[in-house]
């Protein structure tokens, strides 16, 4: 009987092996990253004349669309992301010094502006905010 237990005992012992294996084999493919940016992206203006205090309707809206993690000259796209419709996004990668662009489109507006270079440190996010606007002046 005990030799039955045993013998259970290694059948489930490998199979969690085997298991635990298969996922971390899956994570390194994925690149199992803890670092890289997040935030949100907001459209504004939203009235012709920003007055103060902000009339009600015109505050900036938070935004969905595309864009582009790229080197900090821009001359290479490293990921392509977007933001949902509340506006945020999450985006990993290893660390670095990075820029963000908006994917480019046919029309000239929305444009999102560079958040600016976008460094990013060993097991951590960094946080940003990128401003698209509607071209109301």
């Amino acid at each position: 009987m005990k030799k039955v237990r045993v013998g259970a005992l290694i059948v489930v012992a490998l199979l969690v092996l085997g298991l635990a294996f298969s996922y971390m084999q899956s994570k390194k493919k994925e690149g199992l990253l803890t670092s890289g940016i997040e935030g949100k992206v907001l459209l504004g203006p939203m009235c012709p004349v920003e007055k103060s205090p902000r009339e009600e309707g015109c505050a900036n809206k938070y935004f969905q669309t595309n864009l582009e993690l790229t080197t900090v000259d821009g001359s290479k796209v490293i990921k392509k992301f977007s933001s949902d419709v509340d506006g945020l996004f999450k985006v990993s990668v290893a660390p670095g010094e990075y820029a963000i662009r908006n994917v480019q489109t046919t029309s000239p507006y929305p444009s999102c502006g560079k958040a600016g270079i976008v460094p990013v440190e060993a097991n951590k996010y960094t946080r940003v905010t990128v401003n698209c606007a509607t071209g109301i002046r």
